[in-house]
């Protein structure tokens, strides 16, 4: 009966390193899962995730937070959100294969979208292209939200 405890026990704690983004055992040291505002570092089969403090984000050259300015790709692209709701709101210049986050008329940041998918506005949700009104989908049967076509 011990065994079976202690072997439950490694496949959980297994399953919750994997659902939170850290699991590290078998992949070669480096930086995995990058976002904007976060990242996790895998070294020794031991992952770190580390948050950028505002307004510093990711840069994929250096592998480590940095002032925007510095950083040439999405993450180092500013969004005005004057205007604008608390919400997620599809990066249409980048075919909204990027959302940003803007919270009391602050931008918060880029989030990718997984390979694939785009931001569905109207779910706040990365989603099908096929499941999309445009401009970020190609359903025809969908309409697009007022707000979306702000992106």
């Amino acid at each position: 009966m011990e065994v079976y405890a202690s072997a439950l026990a490694v496949l959980l704690l297994a399953i919750f390193d994997f659902a939170c983004g850290q699991n590290c055992v078998g992949r070669v040291d480096g930086v995995y899962d990058a976002g904007c505002r976060a990242y996790t570092t895998c070294k020794g089969g031991v992952g770190t995730i580390t948050e950028c403090k505002q307004p510093m984000v990711f840069n994929r050259d250096t592998n480590q937070c940095d002032d925007p300015a510095n950083v040439h790709e999405i993450c180092g692209t500013f969004r005005d959100c004057e205007g604008r709701d608390d919400g997620r709101y599809p990066d249409i210049d980048r075919k909204c294969q990027y959302y940003f986050t803007c919270y009391a008329r602050k931008f918060m940041g880029h989030n990718p979208c997984p390979a694939g998918l785009v931001f569905n506005f109207a779910l706040q949700t990365c989603d099908y292209i096929t499941d999309i009104g445009p401009p970020c989908g190609i359903n025809p049967n969908m309409t697009s939200s007022p707000l979306e076509q702000l992106g």
